[in-house]
Formats: structure tokens, sequence, C-alpha cells
């Protein structure tokens, strides 16, 4: 009984000391933690008194990054950016052609933007803005001369009228071995100046250094695509008409009439159905008949006994009845 109660007294003294080692581990962790959150706290302290008189980290103005500099170091940067500016206009057909900041005045304006940008910062949250940067334009801190500007526009390759393009639209075609077809329509290559002078502005004012005049929608576009519905109406409305073919034989010879000759005929009314323009079918016809009409006409004949003689009367030959025939080509 007395072993007992020893053994049960022992147990209870090894748990408590566990329980006291293990209280004094935990206020020891917790002791470490709260030194080094406190070490920490006064390291992102110390580094944001950096920023007092600094930009952010991750922050970017006109395309700089100007983390940790000063104002008289940002404005700098931005001098030496201005000096060696130039802008590269990527082309249609992939030429190149530049516009230097010196031929257009390109020159600093520092009007205390950077200041109020400098002034709204708040230097404890350098932190979050490592995380999250921010970028601010340079269209308040950088001018140029607009008559300058205007002329170095004027001078581009890109305008000259041997190398604009007109853009083409797309249209209903004839094609021999296939019908009817939609012809895509061309894109050109024909800058529109108001618009290229826009967005060459903006990116100067911006400073970027390359822009492409496709992606900034610079040239003109065509009026009319493949994909038009009013195209696609009309060629199922002409296709009934122009992918006929006849073939008009005229003893040894023939004479085809396709969509070729038929499709300039044809013409669209309001209500969205084909019509024939009776003055190319007359056309047509006269066409014909002057070619394969013999009655009536000189004619030379071998005779039997060797010479060839002219015959300048009668009827004999080919005659085109040219009212029935447009009233066929008609229907």
């Amino acid at each position: 009984m007395k072993r007992c109660k020893e053994k049960h007294i022992t147990d209870r003294s090894m748990k408590a000391r566990r329980r006291r080692r293990r209280r004094k581990w935990i206020y020891l962790i917790r002791r470490i933690s709260i030194c080094m959150i406190a070490a920490a706290a006064m390291v992102y302290c110390m580094i944001s008194l950096k920023y007092r008189n600094t930009f952010l980290p991750n922050t970017r103005i006109g395309g700089i990054t100007v983390s940790g500099m000063t104002i008289e170091e940002v404005q700098s940067e931005i001098r030496k950016g201005i000096e060696r500016y130039e802008l590269v206009l990527e082309e249609r057909d992939g030429a190149e052609e530049r516009i230097n900041g010196e031929a257009i005045g390109l020159h600093p304006v520092f009007d205390g933007t950077l200041e109020t940008i400098l002034k709204k910062q708040n230097s404890l949250l350098w932190g979050l803005r490592a995380i999250k940067g921010a970028e601010y334009a340079s269209s308040y801190m950088v001018e140029y001369d607009k008559g300058s500007m205007d002329l170095a526009v004027a001078a581009l390759e890109c305008l000259k009228s041997e190398q604009v393009v007109e853009p083409a639209d797309a249209y209903v075609a004839f094609v021999s071995g296939s019908g009817l077809q939609i012809i895509k329509e061309e894109p050109g290559k024909a800058p529109v100046r108001e618009r290229l002078s826009e967005e060459i502005g903006k990116a100067v004012s911006s400073l970027e250094t390359r822009i492409s005049l496709d992606e900034w929608a610079v040239y003109k576009e065509p009026g009319v695509s493949e994909t038009d519905p009013e195209l696609l109406a009309q060629k199922e409305a002409l296709k009934v008409c122009a992918d006929v073919t006849v073939t008009y034989r005229f003893g040894s010879r023939s004479e085809v009439l396709d969509g070729s000759t038929i499709l300039p005929w044809l013409s669209m009314d309001g209500e969205g159905s084909a019509v024939v323009d009776r003055s190319g079918v007359e056309a047509y016809v006269v066409k014909l008949a002057k070619k394969y009409n013999t009655a009536y006409c000189a004619k030379e004949l071998k005779t039997s006994y060797g010479p060839t003689v002219t015959i300048t009367k009668g009827h004999y030959g080919w005659l085109i009845d040219k009212e029935a025939k447009r009233r066929l080509c008609w229907k």
C-alpha cells in the first residue's frame, strides 16, 4: 500500500515538472517572438524613414522606375530621357520611321507634380507598394512644339502619295471554275493624318519609345468586309443568274455565255432581288450578230471546177434572231 502511494506521488511530481518545463518553453518562445516582431517592426520603420524624401518601391513615372529616388534625381532622369528620346513608328509593311525628340522641341516641364506625388505617398506603406506598384504618366512633365511636330509628321514617308495604298472593299466576282465568289477586302496602307498626329502626340507626351500604327488603328479601313451581311445577301441573290452557263453553237464554232459576261448586267433593287440590265443584254446580242451573221453577206465559194468566186446576193447563211435572243437572255 505504501509503495502504491509513493508511485502515485512520483507520477504527480513528474507531470508537474513537465508542465513547468512546457510553460517555460512557451514563455521563452513568446519572448523570442515578441522580440523578433519588435525588431522587424523597428527595421520596417527605419526603412520607411528612407522614403520620407524618396519615392516608394515599385513606382514608375513616365516609364522611368523612380524607386528610392529623390525629386532631383527623378528630374535628372527625365532630362536624360528627353535628350536621347526617339519615337519608333512600326508601319503595316514592316517598315519603321523615327521621330526625334530634338526635332520636335521636346523639353521637360516641372510644375510641382513630382512634389505632389511625393507628398501624398505614405512612407509606412512601402511594403505594400513593393507588392503592388504605382505608375504615373509623364504628360504633365514634358511638352513639344506643335509647329515642329506638324512638320515632322508631314515629312513621314508613310504619308507620301507614292507610299499610300487605299483600302479596297470586298466585292462579288465571277471566278472561272469556281462560280460567283466574294473577293476579300484589301486593308491597303493609307494612314489618316489627323489620327496619326493625335496618336504620335499621345506617345510623345508619355515618352513612349515605340508604337504600332496597326495597333493604334491609324490606317483607313475598308468600308465593306467579306463577312458583311449585305454582301453575303447580294452574292446569294446574284448567284441564281451569274452561275448560269449557256453554250451557243454556230456550226463548228461555239460561244459560251457565263458569269464573267452576265455579272456586269446584274444589279440589286431595293428589295434585295437581282435586276438584269437590258442594255447589256442587247449589246451582247449585237456583238454575237456581228460575229456570226453570214446571211445576206458577201461569201466566197470554191467552185467544183476550181476557182473561188464571190457571191454578193442571197440569204444563205447564219442569221441570229436578235429579238428572240434578247428575250431568251432576259429570261
